[in-house]
């Protein structure tokens, strides 16, 4: 069976076209991506993760956890919230990374665009 994947499928024109294409091609599999959630595998708090960005780039800085209750905000926050990832990875066979393996790659990127402004 063919397939068809779609993003933006959950916007306004997305939703036209995906209702096009399940009625043209109904032998065909139609994913849209933004019914899936995807990040890449591993857990991290904001602090975490500047954490291993201080750590990765050898910033000489000090950074300091601090509680949801310390950081108010208008929206309320759960105590603990991961998106589930098994709907994409079932569905697509997709193989996700470690956040920590390519946040390097990330950083480079970033870098790198610094002294190349057409770099990708």
């Amino acid at each position: 069976m063919k397939k068809i994947l779609v993003t933006g499928g959950a916007g306004f024109i997305g939703l036209h076209l995906i209702r096009l294409l399940v009625n043209k091609y109904p032998e065909y599999q139609i994913y849209n991506l933004d019914v899936y959630h995807y990040a890449n595998e591993g857990v991290c708090s904001w602090y975490d993760f500047a954490k291993a960005i201080s750590e990765y780039t050898n910033t000489n800085c000090e950074v300091n956890s601090i509680s949801t209750t310390q950081y108010p905000t208008a929206a309320k926050r759960p105590q603990y919230s991961v998106l589930n990832k098994t709907n994409i990875k079932e569905k697509f066979y997709v193989d996700i990374p470690y956040w920590k393996d390519l946040l390097g790659v990330c950083l480079n990127l970033i870098e790198a665009k610094k002294y190349n402004k057409s770099f990708y």
